[in-house]
């Protein structure tokens, strides 16, 4: 087993951090500006503060960011940016302004979502507000030839992480998902560079490893659906003795999906990419979504679907009757499992799962 610490270590304390919490969100603006860019995303969630302020049948993962903010003894934590995902990244949003006084910085951008000529237009408008006011705030003009530094830095990191993601199909290959979980969770809270180097060094020890361990057998399973927040259904599936080979989720693929072409103006270019990227639930283009994830199931000789939705997650269960009778007709079984976030109902969770791993 290759042995590389993903661990995401304290920061440098003279480095600000801004906190984001949805993959819209164009990390390269925040790092131009000086601030490290720090996905709010536990690994053992709360929401016992959070609760006081919003309602409980509220999306649990907006629940446990207030809970963050309200927590946090972060100095580092300079602000946020909350992307317009959902109703209940708005209320989330409100409630910050609030009640979170240890952030000054708070701000929100609109997401449409389609990805027509005009919402392009529009949310190129949006990630230039959003570069206007972190130059404001930290007093830093965001030059051109820093963005497409930057730019340069995050294509690599999502490059290699696709990397990383393509290994986890090869049947010559011995990857935890659990480990590919940990690496792409360090990779939303890690300063690229050293990232990177990191993932570059793991991914080289995995190739020599290859063909040296007994090959992965048993149903091979692509996670569907919202986000997780660490790896027990995960660890659950594979304890079933299954595989995970490929998912659909926003800690997952959809962050490293699609690199930002070079175009004359970087926001213009940043914002293509960060709209087109592999969409969720809350974007209209449903045929796009059912079409990319047909691929991922041949591509990697899916046997089974988990469709994972965070509870109280709109977008996603509104979304996953019309997936399920898509991959009906193509043969492919769907197993519905709505988590609490909090992993509260993981034992029922593993019952459903090792029903569903023995019937595939």
């Amino acid at each position: 087993m290759v042995d590389i610490d993903f661990t995401p270590q304290d920061l440098d304390p003279d480095l600000p951090k801004i906190g984001w919490l949805c993959t819209y969100t164009p990390e390269e603006v925040i790092f131009t500006a000086g601030f490290h860019p720090f996905r709010i995303l536990e690994e053992n969630p709360s929401t016992k503060l959070a609760d006081t302020y919003l309602h409980h049948n509220l999306c649990p993962y907006a629940r446990s960011c207030l809970d963050f903010g309200l927590k946090t003894q972060d100095r580092n934590l300079k602000g946020i940016v909350v992307a317009h995902s959902c109703d209940a990244m708005r209320g989330l949003f409100q409630s910050w302004q609030h009640y979170v006084s240890s952030t000054p910085f708070v701000h929100f951008m609109n997401v449409p979502k389609d990805t027509s000529s005009l919402a392009l237009e529009y949310f190129t408008q949006e990630v230039q507000e959003l570069k206007s006011v972190l130059e404001a705030y930290s007093g830093r003009k965001i030059e051109d030839s820093a963005l497409w530094e930057a730019v340069d830095l995050f294509n690599l990191s999502r490059d290699l992480l696709r990397e990383l993601n393509a290994l986890r199909k090869d049947p010559d290959v011995f990857l935890k998902g659990r480990t590919v979980y940990k690496i792409i969770q360090a990779s939303q809270k890690m300063p690229k560079k050293d990232f990177n180097q990191k993932l570059k060094n793991y991914i080289a020890e995995v190739k020599k490893e290859k063909g040296k361990t007994s090959p992965a057998n048993g149903p091979r399973i692509m996670i569907v659906g919202s986000l997780l927040a660490n790896a027990q259904l995960v660890d659950v599936i594979e304890e079933a003795g299954a595989r995970v080979v490929c998912d659909d989720l926003c800690s997952g693929s959809r962050y490293f999906e699609g690199d930002i072409e070079k175009e004359s103006e970087p926001i213009r270019a940043i914002s293509k990419r960060y709209l087109s990227k592999a969409p969720c639930a809350r974007m209209k283009n449903t045929k796009q979504r059912l079409e990319r994830g047909k691929k991922l199931v041949e591509g990697c000789q899916v046997d089974g679907i988990i469709y994972q939705t965070v509870k109280f997650c709109d977008n996603h269960l509104y979304d996953f009757p019309i997936y399920r009778e898509y991959f009906e007709k193509e043969d492919v079984p769907v197993l519905q499992i709505e988590e609490d976030f909090m992993g509260g109902n993981i034992g029922q969770i593993k019952t459903r799962v090792e029903a569903f791993i023995e019937m595939l």
